[in-house]
């Protein structure tokens, strides 16, 4: 999040982003990402779909503190929606990569623009293991006949250091699941 006057971000104190989490950590055991992973109990990990939250968009996207113009006029294709066939497909695949990758998921919401997950701390790089279930899930999509991009290519990610806070991403992920 920026600040409006400076443009600053944030987040430095908010130990659930990846910016926080390196303030908090940086006394403890180092993982690939120069991450202290010693009180990390699990992840919250989103993404979006191929085209659905661009910058600019009706949403607000921000970047440096000023909104930036829609972005609409870069996409290479339609923006994809996922129906209700392809979001069951999605979901079965990141559940079969979970239990292939030993990767506990204690949460998986797949919704028609994006995926929420909720995964255990593993000592995996969370970027391996979002990367495994993004390339499944296209994957299983092209069985179906989707051709393309389907996700966008970064995804946020909240850090969680308790199973307080782990239980509280899982109640909001599945709460997904209702709509």
């Amino acid at each position: 999040m920026a600040d409006k006057q400076s443009g600053k971000r944030k987040d430095k104190g908010n130990p659930t982003t990846r910016r926080g989490a390196k303030q908090r950590n940086k006394n403890n055991e180092q993982d690939g990402n120069g991450l202290g992973m010693g009180n990390t109990v699990g992840y919250m990990v989103t993404w979006t779909t191929y085209g659905t939250w661009l910058q600019g968009d009706y949403r607000g996207y921000v970047k440096d503190g000023e909104v930036i113009k829609k972005n609409e006029q870069r996409l290479v294709k339609e923006a994809v929606r996922l129906n209700i066939t392809e979001k069951q497909v999605v979901r079965q695949a990141i559940e079969d990569e979970a239990e292939k990758q030993n990767v506990k998921l204690d949460a998986i919401a797949v919704c028609s623009n994006h995926v929420h997950i909720v995964v255990r701390y593993s000592g995996c790089k969370i970027e391996d293991v979002v990367r495994h279930f993004k390339q499944a899930g296209i994957a299983a999509l092209k069985k179906y006949g989707m051709t393309g991009k389907v996700w966008t290519k970064k995804y946020d990610n909240r850090f969680c250091f308790d199973e307080k806070s782990l239980q509280a991403r899982v109640a909001y992920v599945n709460r997904h699941n209702d709509e």
